[in-house]
């Protein structure tokens, strides 16, 4: 043996012994050169070398044996032949050398608790003597407190487990072997982890992680990787935790045998990550496969542990029948496993009997099995008792998984079992009650007087239905009613009534609640329970903007309706960009000589499937979705390019673009219109933007300040529709309002209808008390604009004096030399 390989084997084996075998002495110097990761790669020249023992000096046949279990054991972090590495160990720990005998015993426990479980790894470490620990080599002393740790680890001694396996860790990093750290680092994390040291555990796996990436070891990367879910899922990062499961997964070399020790680990802690994100199917297919890989290594308990988590994640996924069959197989896998256990540690102590001891040593063995098999048959009752408070536990989690926590309703899941299990029964009614101004309440009263309410609710609807009908609150302030025919509608009115009675507010103040009401019904509409939910929620919603109070029943129409809508919210996405939306512009007119003084920008969408889209229908769709901003801006930016090039060709007029309030609402608004202003040179007064009045009153504040801004910037406001909404007198003496459009609707019926008449007579003395030109809109007769003369409106626009045109067309009504309308 050279020299170099002399000093590289000192710290495994002191003294070092020299191989005389060239072929030996060459394969260690490779491994000591290239460390765990080409351990692999040495396995088959070794075990070439080995197989020609009979040729080789007796020292160099117990060297290359060493050599050859190291190598295994160092592969084995990686793959799962530790079947054969055991053989190997198990010829070592029986040599006469007392060095290497040792060094057999503490490989032997290593890969026994790897492999066949802790029981047999125990009976091997007894075999050494005390003193083996300080009289080892430095590599030697590591491996044996890295098992040392281990053993401790299982009989839960954990703050001296912690201690040896820390210990461990360093004495493998004295001696340069990154893998063997880190899986000591492992182990250590996952003592650290048993003992609920949550973020040391996680800091230990990491530490392992990168030097297992570092030492190339990846199948070891791949399993401390899975290892690290329990304590991030613990310190609530399973976000975290599932990055790491995913790495693990990519590391993953499918090609190596089924029984990878790290495999079954990475299959059950997805499982749990699955069950986490709700996809317990998934949960259940990985627990399986986790617990066959145990089944198969013969791994009693950890299928034991496997069998637990599963009935967890079957209980959780509802399926209780399942949950409690697992259990009662962990049970079983414990008690194998304890079994084994006991015959690893018999088989172990009979071996070192001697043919003089061997009868009084089986009498006492004889004895600690009727002990264990009494600990055995406690356990087995404690472990009863377990399963029957288990399924007390799981009861009250059942009701818990389908009922309310504040009403004791039942929730939306309860709901929809419910009404799965009225599958080809008796028909019945399913009634979505929405308190849409629930969410108001708890604004303004508290969320302990919106929980008053509800419980007060629920007692109420409970007392009002029939003991087959179903009460289910699924939302904040949403609840469900299936009640069953005949007679469901009397039931109904009972419960309407109910909830308009007055409910108890914040020190016995009454209080009173808006709702709507949306039905579906079975069979009728549907046999889903999904469907007919939806269908009510649809009806509801329906009910809520024609402001009904009575139920709304689901009409297949409103399907049509809702998905007319998703096709339009959906097209309005850059709209604007493919040139779908086009402008007309409307003159408005003096009434006393006919001369256009203005204009108004209508849009218009032109839909390339639907065809022409009515305002009224896509812009609520804009401010819902926030799109009103993008087009907004661009139809102020289009509209004020056309101003210019009119103003530039010699046409004096004004431009009017309708507004809505949340375009006032945005804070960067007025800067954006500035910006568009200053750059087209134009005199601000020149561009007006309208608002109607319901829209000036749903966000008043906001707007009313945008508006005071847009006053001192010179950008005149009108106010559009007036009369049609709430005429809040005090806002406009408050507001910078230049100018009042007087509602088409009094103006089409005031010839025929006396009280529009005086409506608008009284908006017209309105407007001039307060100094506001006003504009009468929807003049379509003679008669209609000379008696909105004669009431003194100075101002009109309609189709009895020009009809929406385009750009070029309107050109002939405003160009300089023509300002008079036929």
């Amino acid at each position: 043996m050279s020299a170099e390989t002399s000093a590289l084997l000192k710290p495994y084996l002191d003294p070092a012994p020299r191989a005389n075998h060239p072929h030996l002495d060459q394969l260690i110097q490779q491994r000591l050169v290239g460390g765990e990761k080409i351990a692999s790669q040495l396995l088959p020249e070794l075990e070439g070398v080995y197989a020609q023992a009979h040729s080789l000096h007796r020292d160099d046949e117990l060297l290359c044996l060493y050599w050859l279990i190291r190598c295994w054991c160092e592969a084995a972090l990686e793959s799962s032949a530790l079947v054969r590495c055991e053989r190997f160990a198990t010829l070592l720990s029986d040599c006469p050398n007392e060095a290497f005998r040792e060094q057999g015993y503490l490989l032997l426990a290593h890969v026994q608790m790897l492999s066949i479980g802790i029981g047999a790894a125990m009976a091997s470490f007894g075999h050494l003597p005390m003193s083996s620990r300080q009289v080892a080599s430095p590599w030697g002393r590591a491996l044996h407190l890295l098992v040392q740790g281990r053993i401790e680890r299982e009989q839960r001694q954990y703050a001296a487990a912690i201690t040896h396996l820390r210990a461990a860790v360093a004495g493998f990093a004295d001696t340069g072997s990154p893998g063997w750290q880190a899986l000591a680092l492992t182990w250590l994390g996952t003592t650290l982890k048993r003992d609920q040291q949550w973020e040391a555990s996680l800091s230990s796996h990491e530490a392992a992680a990168k030097l297992a990436e570092e030492a190339e070891l990846p199948l070891l990367h791949m399993g401390i990787l899975a290892n690290m879910y329990d304590p991030l899922a613990e310190l609530g990062r399973l976000d975290v935790a599932a990055e790491r499961l995913q790495q693990a997964w990519q590391i993953h070399d499918w090609s190596l045998p089924p029984a990878c020790t790290w495999l079954g680990l990475l299959y059950s802690n997805t499982a749990l990550l699955e069950a986490e994100r709700g996809h317990f199917d998934e949960a259940l297919r990985l627990s399986d496969e986790s617990i066959r890989l145990d089944l198969w290594q013969q791994r009693y308990g950890v299928a034991a542990h496997g069998y637990h988590e599963k009935a967890d994640i079957l209980s959780r996924a509802g399926r209780h029948q399942q949950a409690v069959q697992a259990l009662k197989e962990s049970f079983r896998q414990r008690e194998l496993y304890l079994q084994d256990v006991f015959q690893h540690q018999l088989d172990a102590l009979l071996s070192q009997l001697d043919l003089a001891h061997a009868r009084l040593e089986q009498q006492r063995l004889q004895a600690t099995a009727s002990e264990l098999e009494a600990m055995v048959d406690a356990r087995t009752q404690a472990l009863r008792k377990e399963m029957a408070e288990r399924a007390l536990a799981e009861a009250a989690y059942r009701h818990q998984a389908s009922h309310d926590s504040l009403t004791g309703l039942l929730n939306r899941a309860g709901m929809l079992d419910w009404l799965q299990q009225q599958a080809g029964g008796q028909a019945y009614q399913l009634i979505l009650l929405d308190l849409h101004e629930f969410t108001r309440l708890n604004d303004t009263l508290g969320h302990q007087a919106g929980d008053r309410v509800l419980i007060e609710l629920a007692q109420r609807l409970q007392n009002r239905v029939m003991p087959g009908d179903a009460v289910a609150r699924i939302g904040g302030g949403m609840l469900l009613l299936a009640l069953k025919e005949p007679d469901a509608y009397q039931r109904l009115r009972a419960c309407q009534q109910a909830v308009a009675l007055p409910f108890s507010g914040q020190d016995g103040e009454p209080v009173r609640i808006a709702a709507h009401w949306g039905g579906s019904r079975y069979p009728e509409d549907s046999h889903d329970p999904d469907l007919l939910i939806r269908y009510a929620s649809i009806a509801a919603n329906l009910s809520l903007e024609q402001l009904s109070a009575d139920v709304t029943y689901f009409v297949p129409d409103m399907s049509l309706n809702l998905s007319r809508r998703a096709i339009l919210e959906r097209d309005l996405h850059e709209v604007h960009q493919r040139g779908e939306l086009q402008f007309a512009y409307q003159p408005i007119f003096q009434l006393s000589d006919q001369r256009v003084v203005g204009l108004e920008l209508l849009l218009r969408w032109q839909h390339p499937s639907l065809g022409d889209v009515a305002p009224a229908e896509f812009i609520p769709i804009l401010e819902e979705t926030g799109l009103i901003h993008p087009v907004g801006d661009w139809v102020l930016q289009q509209g004020i390019a056309q101003l210019t090039a009119w103003h530039q060709a010699g046409a004096n007029i004004t431009l009017a673009v309708n507004i809505s309030a949340v375009q006032l609402a945005d804070a960067h608004f007025e800067a954006r219109l500035s910006s568009l202003l200053k750059h087209s040179q134009l005199p601000h007064n020149v561009l007006e933007l309208e608002l109607t009045e319901s829209a000036l009153l749903s966000q008043p504040e906001q707007v009313c300040t945008t508006l005071q801004r847009l006053a001192e910037l010179g950008v005149p406001c009108s106010l559009d529709d007036f009369g049609t909404g709430y005429s809040s007198l005090s806002y406009l003496a408050q507001l910078p309002i230049r100018k009042l459009k007087v509602d088409r609707s009094f103006i089409i019926s005031m010839l025929d209808n006396p009280a529009s008449m005086q409506v608008t007579k009284a908006i017209v003395s309105l407007g001039h008390g307060l100094g506001i030109p006003l504009i009468a809109e929807g003049l379509d007769q003679p008669e209609q604009l000379r008696a909105v003369a004669a009431l003194g409106c100075t101002l009109g626009q309609g189709f009895l004096c020009a009809q929406p045109m385009n750009a070029s067309d309107i050109w002939a009504l405003i160009r300089p030399d023509r300002v008079m309308l036929a």
